[in-house]
């Protein structure tokens, strides 16, 4: 993933923290089948008897499938969480590597998302200038 997100970093902080709170929700789906299952397991027999053999209680085979499908939901939510948090470290750690007025002017940019007028008044510097800097980095990160 890379610089994907690079001028939109504030959507890739909302996007990780939002993913988070996805995967900790599924978290609290599976404790909760969890307990469940050790409800369903304690007071009665995992296995039945049925005309053609021993099978397990059909109640508790719907509980470990949902729960077998959230485990699943679980794992892909967390392979896509460290892709973007490996996009926003790829970002930080680039313009950690700048040094001057580009990493000013790239934290400014992409980390706070300020405007290139703004940056250039709040480093006293001219526009075009700015505007040279934001370009050169824009074609460094491809």
């Amino acid at each position: 993933m890379g610089f994907d997100y690079w001028d939109n970093y504030k959507d890739l902080v909302t996007r990780i923290k939002m993913q988070k709170e996805y995967i900790y929700s599924l978290d609290n789906q599976a404790y909760g089948l969890r307990l469940q299952t050790s409800n369903e397991t304690s007071g009665s027999s995992i296995i039945t008897d049925m005309p053609k053999g021993k099978r397990v209680n059909p109640e508790l085979e719907i509980v470990l499938s949902k729960l077998a499908q959230i485990n699943k939901k679980i794992k892909i939510q967390n392979d896509v969480l460290q892709e973007l948090e490996s996009s926003k470290n790829t970002i930080e750690t680039y313009i950690a590597s700048l040094e001057g007025v580009k990493h000013k002017v790239a934290y400014l940019k992409v980390i706070a998302g300020k405007e290139a007028d703004y940056i250039a008044k709040s480093l006293g510097l001219s526009n075009g200038y700015i505007n040279n800097i934001v370009s050169e980095l824009n074609v460094k990160k491809k």
